[in-house]
């Protein structure tokens, strides 16, 4: 047997977006020949992006069915990521269309509208006629449509964000081996691995300061629930990081308690935070 495997592709756009749509829609529909629609019928709308310049469309939206069961619907207010509708392209293709439901799952379209990002906000509080379907002729009323911008980390760090790294380890009775007599070394590698991870993304975003506190153990003979793991101010992020938790592990001061308690280390971040405010 032979077949052939399709993959479609498109390129993200350069700059990363964040931003939502956010939408609210009321309709009105009846029969053309008729004149109304059945007082049980709901219904429920549904938003697709274009796919490619064939007008062929992907679904990214459906709401919630009207249960009302009325022609008249009105769907709650809701949002979508702009990159999910329209790939952060306000003149891109959308489909709106709304569907009779059934519980069979084989739901019936009355009606759709091909628009595009930029005419629903152009459109708030206005009101646009459906392409008919099935017989039934509609009206679409946009009630809310708008764009809320939400900051990318790009968009801190070039407004002066400071970004400082504080990590924390656990380094409580569960990091124990078996016997209780040393670290677990498959525990041990995981949290190498996860620090290694959290600092070079620290590196990609330029982190003005970086501190290590421990929780879960004693250092020395205080028993403070949380305390500050010494790190080489000369080495890279990455590298003093784990340095840092390897000598504080291999320590002959060092020892394992329990509970776990994670909240001292929090209110030391807070703290931190406040003073660089």
């Amino acid at each position: 047997n032979k077949g052939i495997v399709i993959l479609k592709a498109e390129k993200l756009p350069r700059e990363p977006c964040n931003d939502q749509f956010i939408f609210g829609f009321s309709a009105d529909f009846w029969n053309s020949s008729k004149g109304v629609l059945s007082k049980n019928i709901a219904l429920f709308m549904s938003l697709s992006r274009s796919r490619d310049a064939r007008s062929k469309y992907i679904q990214v939206y459906r709401s919630d069915v009207d249960t009302s069961n009325s022609a008249n619907p009105q769907w709650r207010s809701d949002r979508i990521p702009l990159q999910k509708l329209c790939k952060n392209r306000k003149t891109r293709n959308v489909l709106l269309q709304v569907f009779s439901w059934n519980k069979n799952g084989k739901h019936q379209e009355i009606g759709r509208l091909e628009t595009n990002v930029n005419h629903l906000l152009s459109s708030q509080s206005k009101t646009l006629a459906l392409t008919p379907a099935q017989g039934f002729d509609g009206l679409l009323t946009v009630r809310r449509a708008e764009v809320l911008h939400v900051p990318t980390a790009q968009d801190y760090l070039s407004g002066g964000c400071c970004i400082h790294n504080i990590t924390a380890v656990d380094l409580s009775a569960s990091t124990r081996d078996t016997y209780g007599t040393g670290l677990n070394q498959r525990e041990s590698e995981e949290i190498i691995l996860a620090i290694e991870s959290i600092a070079m993304v620290m590196n990609e975003f330029g982190a003005e300061s970086i501190a290590m506190y421990g929780f879960g153990a004693i250092l020395g003979t205080k028993a403070p629930h949380c305390f500050r793991i010494p790190i080489q101010e000369d080495a890279d992020n990455v590298s003093a990081l784990v340095q840092g938790y390897c000598d504080t592990v291999n320590s002959r001061h060092f020892r394992h308690t329990e509970p776990t308690t994670l909240s001292p280390a929090l209110k030391v971040a807070t703290m931190r935070a406040r003073k660089h405010h």
